[in-house]
């Protein structure tokens, strides 16, 4: 399993990549490709985000239609939730990491001890400052 996260977590890591080039790319700073990571919580968003900006659209269009696709981590929330079951403390910074990626590896696990290590292990690997989802 821990093979398995941290296959996922590279794969995610390179496309945390791409979305930096992306976002140069465009023409934002390291500075603003950083704090974007940091605040927006996908890489399907992030690139849509990215992508509108690039070709000239609204900022808050494209901040709208970043936010909508980055609605569908709500719901991972309350699967993973119940399965984790995190202590509160933990529970904001793991917020932090729930995207797709982190929601399937510690989905496809059978006991709750093997899905946190699966969920901790992906998102350690896959959400890097400045990369993909910050998570």
């Amino acid at each position: 399993m821990v093979r398995d996260a941290l296959g996922v977590g590279v794969a995610v890591g390179l496309s945390g990549f791409a979305f930096g080039v992306t976002s140069a790319g465009s023409g934002l700073s390291l500075p603003q490709t950083c704090v974007l990571s940091l605040l927006v919580f996908t890489g399907a968003s992030q690139f849509a985000l990215v992508g509108a900006l690039a070709a000239g659209g609204n900022p808050l269009t494209a901040a709208a239609g970043a936010f909508f696709l980055g609605v569908r981590n709500a719901f991972y929330r309350l699967r993973l939730s119940q399965l984790l079951r995190l202590p509160r403390a933990l529970r904001p910074l793991a917020a932090h990491w729930v995207i797709d990626q982190t929601a399937v590896v510690a989905l496809a696990q059978r006991d709750r001890r093997a899905a946190r290590l699966g969920f901790a292990v992906t998102g350690a690997r896959a959400c890097t400052p400045c990369g993909t989802s910050p998570r």
